[in-house]
């Protein structure tokens, strides 16, 4: 038979033109869709980075607030201390809450309870509106106010609290930054536009292509690797497309519970141990050691033999580097745990910080 788009024949003109129509219109948006999209994907990466980094300083500034207050309020303090410390851990998980956008909902109400957090009246009193986490950076400073008034620490010692919760809130007040690092409504609009006429268009040009061989071949055609190819080429090639533009909603909150999003429990477990053992106030005998010369060995440490074999043993440790993600997409790269980590107790800190 003849065939459907020869040059000289062309007895179906108007499907041929239709097809070469819309093949050039796919290409055309092919080309600006691929622009746009790459400036959505790398816009859409470093805000996901952006929040982790976020988080990252918030967990440091934690950890220097609670430094802060067991170094300076004193020991005669315990209980006073021992609550500080305690407000200091609630706030950082009121500031992932509100990440979360889950911090007025009871579940939050019973996460808190669960891990000791609370006492008394504090929900109750908890200012809404997002504020449930500078409610307790107020009842901080508050506090450090309180033992300063009552001479218990310098007005020293109450500015390095008041500055640590200072930087504290500053890091955790609004770690989505929904404000200044949301991608603007009309730029997405724009992209999942061009992004679905592509897809359309692609699709479109394909069918009719696909058409046009099976007119020309018949049957023949389900015989031949060719059709099965570029089948495959355009599911593939729409599959793909379509999930570098999800990957805006993919990477958009980075503190839900999926394994690609931040290990909140194992961070958060890692600070409540911190404080559970700074609560404590264990020192080392050197700490109350003076005018011991051993004190300076660290600075005659010359066995370079010996750090350069122990050097290469620790990079041989599965803990030093991450598994390729190349043949294992979708998985996290993992990093060993300390198994003493499995075993602490927020029940044990309970005890400590309501003594």
């Amino acid at each position: 038979g003849k065939r459907a788009c020869d040059t000289k024949l062309d007895h179906m003109p108007s499907i041929c033109k239709l097809t070469s129509l819309l093949e050039e219109g796919a290409v055309q948006y092919r080309v600006l869709a691929a622009f746009i999209l790459g400036g959505f994907v790398v816009s859409s990466v470093s805000t996901w980075q952006s929040r982790r980094l976020a988080y990252g300083m918030l967990c440091n500034s934690t950890r220097n607030l609670i430094i802060s207050i067991s170094s300076n309020v004193p020991a005669d303090e315990m209980y006073d201390k021992c609550t500080l410390i305690r407000w200091a851990i609630l706030a950082y998980e009121l500031c992932v809450l509100k990440a979360r956008n889950t911090s007025d909902t009871k579940e939050a109400y019973e996460y808190l309870q669960a891990l000791n957090l609370l006492e008394e009246d504090e929900w109750d009193l908890f200012i809404d509106g997002g504020n449930k986490n500078n409610t307790v950076f107020w009842w901080i400073n508050t506090k450090a106010s309180m033992l300063q008034s009552n001479h218990c620490i310098s007005d020293t010692r109450y500015q390095i609290l008041s500055d640590s919760v200072t930087r504290c809130r500053e890091r955790g007040n609004d770690l989505m930054s929904r404000n200044d690092k949301d991608q603007p409504g009309p730029y997405v609009f724009i992209c999942a536009m061009l992004v679905n006429l592509n897809l359309l268009l692609t699709s479109i040009s394909k069918g009719f292509e696909w058409a046009i061989m099976l007119h020309d071949s018949g049957a023949r055609i389900f015989v031949e690797p060719i059709i099965y190819v570029d089948i495959f080429i355009l599911f593939t090639y729409n599959t793909i497309f379509a999930m570098l533009f999800d990957l805006c909603s993919a990477l958009y909150n980075p503190f839900g519970p999926r394994p690609i999003d931040i290990p909140h429990i194992k961070t958060s477990q890692s600070i409540r141990r911190l404080a559970k053992e700074i609560s404590i106030g264990e020192l080392p005998i050197s700490m109350h050691k003076s005018n011991d010369l051993r004190s300076s060995g660290f600075m005659e440490c010359d066995d370079t033999g010996r750090l350069a074999e122990l050097e290469s043993k620790l990079s041989k440790a599965k803990t030093v580097f991450g598994k390729s993600m190349l043949f294992r997409p979708g998985k996290n790269v993992t990093f060993e745990e300390d198994d003493s980590m499995g075993t602490f107790d927020d029940d044990d800190l309970s005890v400590m910080l309501n003594e």
